[in-house]
């Protein structure tokens, strides 16, 4: 009797083992070739039984139908001036990535990193990680600028987030060269609309508004004469601006403003923090500085 309860219990621990067995396969081996096709466009590595596959590329778009499942479109660089369309469909819980953009309206150049354990040799993958990041300026550039890439695939490469760029526009302005140099150097203001133009004899003053590290910010410039650089029939053409002409600027469109400083006596941070702490219901006044040039955003 009680041999025959031991043959049932251990029926039983076999049975419910067995379906175990079968649930822990299905769930793997379901997922143990997903990755092939990435290892052959990407590069691979063992250490201590954990294999990673690393790839170059850019994302393109993330389709979460299933929020558990996303899938990644992706662009992966296979070489130099080289490239291929992939997807990778993969667990939510598995993936590290967040985008730090809004959206994905232009390429995001990013490193991808996947990495598993595989159980005694069989296709029966854990430990599973996919761990995707931002790629450096420079790499993107590298790419970029092999084989004619960009000029062969203009369309598909036509708006690539470079990090550089992105920090920018965040800021709406940046420098030129580099400071210490001993030479003029360009102080470069952003997206920039013009709110009123006033003239006095043959001086021109503009009141400008720009956003300023996220700060409505409006400033005074007061000059003769600058250069207005626009795009004409896919050239761009340059102007002199002065009291004569002022009606070709657009008040509608916004403009990239440059002005001549020496890197030498200018402080970047100080002269920042002086624009955004005016009163806002006066301009900030862009004293010392010298407009050489505006230039069209259209």
């Amino acid at each position: 009797m009680k041999k025959k309860i031991v043959l049932i219990v251990l029926s039983i621990v076999f049975v419910i083992l067995l379906i175990a067995s079968v649930l822990f396969i299905t769930r793997y081996t379901s997922s143990a070739d997903k990755y092939a096709s990435l290892m052959k466009l990407c590069l691979s590595s063992q250490d201590a039984g954990v294999t990673t596959t690393s790839c170059k590329g850019f994302v393109k778009s993330v389709s979460e139908e299933d929020s558990a499942n996303p899938c990644f479109d992706l662009l992966l660089i296979t070489g130099e001036g080289e490239y291929e369309e992939h997807t990778m469909c993969v667990e939510d819980s598995i993936v590290e990535w967040t985008n730090p953009y809004d959206d994905y309206t232009s390429l995001i150049p990013v490193n991808i990193d996947v990495s598993y354990k595989q159980f005694l040799s069989l296709d029966i993958l854990f430990s599973e990680r996919v761990k995707i990041s931002l790629l450096d300026d420079e790499e993107t550039f590298a790419f970029l600028d092999s084989d004619n890439i960009v000029e062969e695939n203009s369309s598909l490469f036509a708006n690539i987030r470079i990090q550089e760029n992105e920090a920018i526009m965040d800021k709406g302005y940046y420098m030129t060269g580099k400071s210490g140099s001993g030479v003029s150097d360009n102080l470069v203001f952003i997206q920039v609309a013009i709110r009123e133009i006033l003239i006095d004899g043959s001086e021109m003053t503009f009141h400008l508004v720009s956003s300023i590290d996220g700060k409505r910010v409006m400033f005074e410039v007061n000059t003769e004469v600058f250069e207005y650089m626009q795009a004409v029939d896919y050239e761009q053409v340059v102007t002199d601006i002065t009291v004569l002409n002022t009606s070709v600027l657009d008040v509608e469109e916004t403009y990239d403003v440059v002005f001549v400083i020496n890197p030498n006596i200018f402080e970047l941070e100080e002269f920042i923090e002086s624009m955004l702490s005016i009163d806002q219901e006066g301009p900030f006044v862009m004293e010392g500085l010298e407009l050489i040039l505006m230039m069209a955003n259209f």
